[in-house]
């Protein structure tokens, strides 16, 4: 939470706020989706350990 605050700060002393807002919406759904789908991979792992 510090590092993202940090990295707010000192963004906001050398690019526009559009920018900003650009750059961690991008950020926010590349790692949410990159996320969802490494744990459907492992959901689907664990399912066929369990034999379900």
């Amino acid at each position: 939470m510090i590092n993202l605050e940090q990295m707010m700060f000192f963004y906001r002393l050398y690019y526009a706020d559009w920018y900003i807002g650009l750059y961690m919406l991008i950020n926010g759904l590349l790692y949410s989706s990159v996320g969802t789908w490494l744990g459907y991979k492992v959901g689907i792992k664990l399912q066929q350990v369990m034999g379900e």
